[in-house]
Formats: structure tokens, sequence, C-alpha cells
């Protein structure tokens, strides 16, 4: 199947109707450094709006959640820390709910 070209604001409609949940990278597609993109305020804002669940990912695991709840805020981005997952916390509950590794254990 070949992607389909978004060529009307019906065409975009159609698409955002379609889906529950929207996945959005953080570095490079929410943000450039320490800048949102142009128009992501109000882009996650109508999803919202429209009863979408968003969720933010990112291969950085040297931030915390938490601190990226901060740089979210900063940008003027409403985010809850509930809604990021960086490998860091997707490999934690990995150990955790799949592994069912001991939370006392250690790994590297």
């Amino acid at each position: 199947m070949s992607p389909q070209k978004l060529a009307s604001r019906k065409d975009y409609e159609a698409l955002v109707d379609k889906y529950d949940t929207f996945l959005f990278d953080c570095d490079g597609v929410i943000w450039h450094g320490s800048k949102a993109v142009p128009n992501i305020q109000s882009t996650l804002s109508m999803l919202r709006s429209r009863g979408k669940r968003l969720i933010f990912v990112t291969n950085n695991s040297a931030t915390s959640r938490s601190d990226y709840v901060t740089k979210f805020t900063k940008l003027g981005i409403q985010a809850a820390v509930e809604e990021i997952f960086s490998s860091a916390y997707a490999t934690a509950v990995y150990l955790s709910e799949v592994v069912q590794f001991a939370p006392e254990k250690v790994a590297y």
C-alpha cells in the first residue's frame, strides 16, 4: 500500500478523525534544540480539542520524564508525565511488566 498524499483540508480532517492516538517524536518534530517547531502548539491543541490522545516519544535516555514536562512547559506546550515515553522509561516498564525483574535488583 503506497502512502496517501494529503492535498486538502478534508484529507487532513479525515486523517485526524481516523485515529484516536497520535505519537510524536520530540527532537526534530516537537522542537529543534530549545525552540518549538512552528505551529506545533496549535496543532497539539487542535488534536486535544478533538479528544485525541497524545504520546511523546524520545530515544534520549538521559532526561527524565519530569524534566521533559519542564521543557514542554518552557516551550508553551501542555504535556503530562504520563504522555512521555523515553527509551529509559520503556526499558523500565519492559523489565518490570514483561520480564518481571525484581525491583530490588540492579541491571546494567
